[in-house]
């Protein structure tokens, strides 16, 4: 009888999430300003257009400035929808994440601004500190892979 040998990464001591093997890799294109994108941090996507509503969650790989859309095009690679027609030359923020899921019951901007996450309709990509993270955890039940406290 063969035992099974169940190992221990060491990503689980680290205070950093834990991404599962079979996620969906992505790429997110932006004219945001925004600066300090860094490897393992979240990021949650609010759809404007359509739901009006937060609903999806992943961990940033990697942000690159480019100015060339050859070059976004490189980057990217299949990892997005977006084709060279659909992207601009200039500078362009490309993050490259791990898509791990949507949440089970979105929240709607109601929800958002009552509950002084935000303040109005999302414009461009924000950061958001660790209280109003907390809100949104528990409000759709993300588990303790998805935290840093």
């Amino acid at each position: 009888m063969q035992k099974n040998n169940i190992q221990t990464l060491i990503t689980e001591f680290s205070g950093e999430p834990i991404t599962e093997k079979n996620t969906i890799e992505k790429a997110y294109i932006s004219n945001s300003r925004i600066k300090n994108i860094n490897p393992g941090d979240v990021i949650m996507f609010y759809r404007s257009e359509d739901k009006k509503s937060l609903l999806n969650i992943g961990i940033v790989e990697k942000a690159y400035r480019l100015n060339n859309s050859d070059d976004i095009i490189k980057v990217i690679g299949k990892r997005s929808v977006y084709n060279k027609k659909d992207i601009k030359n200039g500078n362009q923020l490309v993050i490259m994440f791990l898509y791990n899921f949507t949440f089970k019951k979105g929240l709607d901007l109601d929800y958002l601004i009552k509950n002084e996450i935000l303040k109005g309709a999302p414009q461009s990509i924000m950061k958001i500190n660790n209280e109003k993270y907390n809100k949104i955890k528990k409000h759709v039940g993300i588990d303790g892979c998805y935290t840093f406290n």
